[in-house]
């Protein structure tokens, strides 16, 4: 589902949102829908960054899935770990995830 990279410098702070309609689309049951948001970043060695690196806590409105990406060192690359829960009444909950590689660049001097 998430095909790109998130390119950003060591003093950004940006909200990103990501359309999850694909995933849902993709069931073999329509009528799901974005019950809930964990939102947690690593970096390549696998220890999480979250405290670090994420600002407040992921969200969703509709399909969409926003969280705000702040810090990092410059040079190194992360993984913004998403997992959302998904709900249809008399069904039981899903869970997918995914992750998105956040690349930290200082871009000139």
């Amino acid at each position: 589902m998430i095909n790109a990279s998130y390119v950003k410098q060591p003093s950004e702070i940006e909200t990103l949102k990501i359309d999850w309609s694909d995933r849902i689309n993709k069931l073999g049951v329509s009528g799901y829908a974005i019950a809930g948001v964990e939102v947690k970043i690593f970096d390549t060695a696998g220890l999480e960054k979250t405290i670090e690196m994420l600002e407040g806590t992921g969200s969703y409105s509709g399909t969409d899935v926003i969280f705000t990406v702040k810090d990092g060192t410059d040079g190194l690359d992360y993984y913004a770990r998403i997992r959302v829960t998904l709900t249809k009444a008399t069904y039981v909950m899903l869970y997918q995830e995914e992750d998105l590689l956040i690349q930290v660049r200082q871009k000139g001097s």
